[in-house]
């Protein structure tokens, strides 16, 4: 994936379930925003819905909040990033979570892979992920994506 960062030249998409040190994996990223100040950065998150959040309000600011501190390197331009608001609406219910993994890069490019966005699983876990140069197949993922935010599904929490 830092391939793929350092290559951007107009926009990267991100899709993610699960972030651990998001500092280590994200500072390619963070780095080429500040090499390219167009560069558009979306990333679609899964947000976790803690019990002890009193609101939907609570959930969202503390998911921004960790992003933020723990997750993006310090001094870096943030990107926009969206959560799936789903697990909002229905706590109780049946879970619901947004469990996408791929990279898209200037709408040209689609990595999609099984890989979170975590230490383990970019270095130590058996992963697998395929590279596609599909402007075809790259834009109709960003469409899905943007269709999300549009259908009210997922919500800019950055």
């Amino acid at each position: 994936m830092t391939d793929l960062f350092k290559r951007a030249e107009l926009s990267v998409t991100v899709a993610g379930y699960a972030v651990h040190q998001g500092k280590r994996i994200f500072q390619e990223l963070a780095m080429r925003m500040e090499q390219k100040p167009s560069l558009q950065v979306r990333l679609f998150l899964n947000l976790a819905v803690r019990l002890e959040d009193a609101s939907s309000v609570a959930s969202v600011k503390r998911f921004a909040q960790e992003f933020t501190t723990r997750h993006w390197p310090e001094n870096h331009r943030l990107p926009e990033v969206y959560y799936d608001r789903r697990p909002l609406d229905a706590p109780m219910g049946p879970s619901v979570a947004f469990h996408a993994k791929c990279v898209i890069l200037d709408q040209a490019e689609l990595f999609v892979s099984s890989a979170n966005f975590t230490e383990a699983a970019q270095n130590r876990n058996v992963e697998l992920g395929v590279l596609i140069r599909s402007s075809m197949l790259a834009r109709q993922a960003t469409s899905f994506l943007a269709d999300l935010v549009s259908d009210g599904i997922c919500e800019r929490a950055i």
